[in-house]
């Protein structure tokens, strides 16, 4: 068996770290009192300290308030269900969250999304617990089954605060609990509840009186959205979204807390949605917004370095705004003409008016569909060290003086000689790839082996997944061969046919180490003609692959439906996809005779055991039919 993929292209695949989303200027900064503050913008990353916190068991990362990017999204509307952003590895000391005097503030800006008459569990917001029992719990501030505001001391004598608090699902409000660290004190400890847009200051709803501090040493498992207590399981998530986390280490005062006032800012209505195009199309992107004063607008394109404005006199960009004096909207289109992969990235409309202050949408993602990387293996394109690659400029560096022949598309010097004296070739490791999760790899290859007229053909990913095909790659003529790898599968294509799928683990992203006719270094080297090889930022359709083929080498694919029963011969001695004159002749040889493969037809139109003038009746009805893409010509 030959490895042949791995002879061709050996990807040596490492998941890369994620890249944190670019922070929009609406996000809350911290100050010298702040501990602990989340943003979740990409994932659970502590932004002052070290208490990074997992998102995990259903919760899932969503649009947050107009301007924050992200927020953390533990709704789903059940009972005793798990979804929670926390660390359930190492415990926290209540010490990690509060002043040395025990004065602390906890807040977060919060959407919940079911009804108040119909919550199905306490809804957590912050908690601190464990299974060690009651005297080891820490806190909870949560949202109660009866709709009320909870602070809930775990930690040595029980102690609960509840305040009434009305909200409606879908809206978003500010919450915050403080404690001013004076011990026994009236009103040492307040509860806040405020409907963001609707109220110009933080609303108070209740002041208690804790009777001592927080247990300084009690440790337990932070979380964000839920419990994370053993016993008895993670079964108080809160219903609904939670954004801006922020810990202090003293007790706020109203003007303090992450409130935010909107008045007279503008508002955004409809955010730009994700979009893709396929590379030379055009792509256009959408905001609309309200403002009481003259909007403004600016468009921005977010990458991992920077956040670069666009303008009208850039390449390819066209934008505009237009207002509608009847709905009193604005919107703000953004165009992009001939996209290219350079264009990939994150787009983002800022809106401001005459209150001098911004808000942002949410980013879009703009994905380009199109050509990743192309080594022609050419002589052209050999510049005596390189097969270069001209789109993404990964150039792959060649063993020895490769001899070229004629190409799978017929063009002199327009393929490579691959043996173990050259021609072999890699794109190190200074030089390495990063692929998307979805993409598509096609080649040509012409098997130069002199004594099997076939052999297998095989796919390892290098993690546990493997492809055999029995006899798929053949000696001396060109295959096209094409893999495409989408939502876990993979799929091998010979000759734009679909041979074998399977499942296949992919990576979320990965940095490739390109190897162009052998395994890693040099090793296992393939014996033949390499020609064409291409990858895709997409998954290529069954139709796609075809197309390439042809487009190629004008070599037609049999994908299309046509009458396979009756197709017996062609040029080669083999089915061609096409009814004609080769099939005919094969019949005439077996008329009469007892062939059960030309035998489909008989008076009951089933076969009768004999291959006469109702199996000619059935090739007369198929005459000329062809399966062959892009056409029979």
């Amino acid at each position: 068996m030959y490895d042949i993929i791995k002879y061709f292209l050996l990807f040596v695949l490492t998941a890369l770290p994620g890249i944190a989303a670019a922070q929009y200027p609406g996000t809350y900064t911290a100050d010298s009192d702040t501990l602990h503050l989340y943003h979740f913008d990409s994932d659970g990353s502590d932004s002052v300290g070290s208490l990074n916190l997992t998102i995990a068991d259903g919760a899932s990362l969503e649009s947050s308030i107009n301007g924050f990017g992200n927020a953390v999204n533990t709704y789903d509307g059940t009972t005793g269900s798990s979804p929670y952003a926390g660390d359930t590895v190492n415990k926290t000391l209540i010490s990690n969250l509060v002043g040395s005097d025990g004065a602390f503030t906890f807040e977060a800006i919060v959407k919940p999304m079911v009804s108040q008459s119909s919550i199905p569990n306490h809804m957590e917001i912050i908690s601190l617990e464990d299974s060690d029992g009651n005297s080891e719990r820490g806190f909870q501030f949560r949202i109660n089954t009866d709709g009320t505001l909870r602070f809930q001391t775990l930690a040595g004598i029980v102690t609960n605060f509840n305040s009434a608090i009305t909200f409606t699902a879908g809206t978003w409000y500010h919450v915050a609990v403080t404690y001013n660290g004076q011990e026994n004190t009236t009103d040492n400890l307040k509860l806040y509840w405020t409907e963001i847009d609707a109220n110009s200051t933080v609303q108070q709803v209740g002041s208690f009186q804790l009777s001592a501090d927080l247990t300084s040493d009690v440790d337990g498992y932070f979380a964000v959205g839920n419990e994370l207590r053993a016993t008895g399981g993670y079964s108080e998530n809160f219903e609904g979204v939670i954004d801006e986390v922020r810990i202090s280490q003293v007790a706020r005062t109203e003007s303090e807390l992450l409130y935010i006032l909107y008045e007279g800012l503008p508002s955004i209505i409809e955010h730009p949605e994700n979009i893709k195009c396929q590379a030379g199309q055009t792509a256009s992107l959408e905001c609309r917004f309200t403002a009481e004063t003259l909007g403004r607008a600016n468009w921005y394109k977010s990458d991992d370095t920077e956040d670069l404005m666009l303008q009208n006199t850039d390449t390819n960009i066209s934008i505009s705004l237009d207002y509608d004096t009847d709905t009193m909207e604005y919107t703000s289109s953004l165009t992009i003409d001939n996209c290219e992969i350079s264009d990939m990235g994150n787009y983002y409309l800022a809106v401001s008016n005459d209150s001098d202050q911004v808000i942002y949408s949410n980013k879009a993602a703009l994905t380009v569909q199109g050509l990743f990387a192309h080594w022609t293996l050419d002589q052209t394109d050999f510049t005596g060290t390189y097969y270069t690659e001209s789109i993404a400029g990964k150039n792959a560096e060649v063993e020895s003086v490769p001899a070229f022949t004629i190409g799978a598309n017929q063009e002199s010097n327009g393929a490579v000689e691959i043996n173990s004296t050259g021609g072999w070739a890699v794109a190190d490791s200074d030089n390495s790839i990063v692929l998307p999760n979805t993409f598509t790899i096609s080649f040509w290859a012409n098997w130069q082996d002199q004594t099997n007229t076939g052999d297998d053909l095989y796919i390892d990913s290098g993690i546990g997944n493997k492809i055999s095909i029995a006899n798929g790659i053949k000696s001396q003529t060109w295959q096209h061969i094409c893999t495409v790898f989408e939502d876990n599968t993979c799929k091998l294509y010979i000759d734009g046919i679909l041979t074998a799928q399977s499942e296949w683990d992919i990576p979320q992203e990965m940095t490739a180490e390109l190897y162009i006719g052998s395994a890693e270094m040099g090793t296992e080297i393939f014996n033949g003609q390499l020609d064409d090889i291409r990858i895709y930022n997409y998954a290529m359709n069954d139709t796609e692959v075809a197309q390439l083929r042809f487009d190629f080498a004008a070599l037609r694919s049999c994908i299309n439906s046509y009458s396979s029963s009756v197709d017996w011969s062609g040029p080669q001695n083999t089915p061609d996809c096409k009814i004609d004159i080769y099939d005919l002749d094969a019949f005439a040889g077996q008329y009469l005779g007892t062939n059960e493969l030309y035998d489909i037809s008989g008076p009951g139109s089933r076969p009768d055991g004999i291959v006469s003038l109702f199996d000619f009746a059935q090739l007369s009805f198929a005459w000329l039919d062809c399966g062959l893409f892009p056409n029979c010509l």
